[in-house]
Parts: C-alpha cells; sequence; structure tokens
C-alpha cells in the first residue's frame, strides 16, 4: 500500500501553451506538498522508531578500542600493517606530530611501511 501517490503533472506538457491547465498554481503545489508531509509523518515512527533523529538509525561502530571506519554499509577496523589503530595510536601521533619528530613517539620502526616505503 502507497502512503503518497503523487500527482501526475507532466500531461501539462503535451497541452498548448494557451490551454489554462498547462500552468500550475502554489495551491496545486500546496495539496502536493501536503500530501508528501502526511505520508512521511504516518511512517516517521518506523524511520525513528525511538525518536532520536534519523541519524540514530545508523549503527554506531564497535566499543572495542580499534578505530572504525565506514565501508559498503558496515564497520571495518582501520589497520596499519595488520594491526588494529587504536585511538590511542591516533593520540601519540597527534602528540608526536607537535613535536615535529615521529621517530620520538616510538609507533614507527625500520620496518614500517608507509605509502609504499620504509622511512
Amino acid at each position: 500500500m502507497s502512503l503518497y501517490k503523487p500527482n501526475n503533472f507532466s500531461y501539462r506538457d503535451t497541452l498548448p501553451a494557451s490551454h489554462p491547465e498547462k500552468v500550475i498554481k502554489g495551491e496545486t503545489f500546496d495539496v502536493e506538498f501536503e500530501a508528501i508531509e502526511r505520508a512521511l509523518n504516518s511512517v516517521e515512527h518506523i524511520l525513528d522508531p525511538d525518536g532520536e533523529g534519523l541519524d540514530a538509525i545508523v549503527e554506531e561502530a564497535p566499543l572495542d578500542g580499534a578505530v572504525y571506519a565506514r565501508q559498503n554499509g558496515g564497520w571495518t577496523a582501520i589497520q596499519l600493517d595488520g594491526v588494529p589503530v587504536t585511538q590511542e595510536d591516533i593520540d601519540r601521533w597527534n602528540e608526536a606530530h607537535g613535536w615535529g619528530d615521529h621517530s620520538k613517539a616510538n609507533y614507527l620502526d625500520n620496518k614500517s611501511v608507509i605509502f609504499g616505503g620504509t622511512y
């Protein structure tokens, strides 16, 4: 069952320019937009079951210490050299960036591969 059936305005394209139904008046749009509003309001409880806004329907990332990114509709742990990146890692990198010398952060060694090379 469709909650909203749009009006078919395309037939007006075939009418001659002088035809009285050629022009769509604001009142016609008001009726259309009110129908859309009623349809959306009737399914709001489905779209937002907890009433916290539509952003709440996106599943949150796991809280296991790793940092995640959205990929293909799900969560994927960000990894560096096959090891999940943690918030602690990011904090160390941010602090090291402030020092200007990343070697002091102790997260890189001579086996680390960054952008295809070792440094």
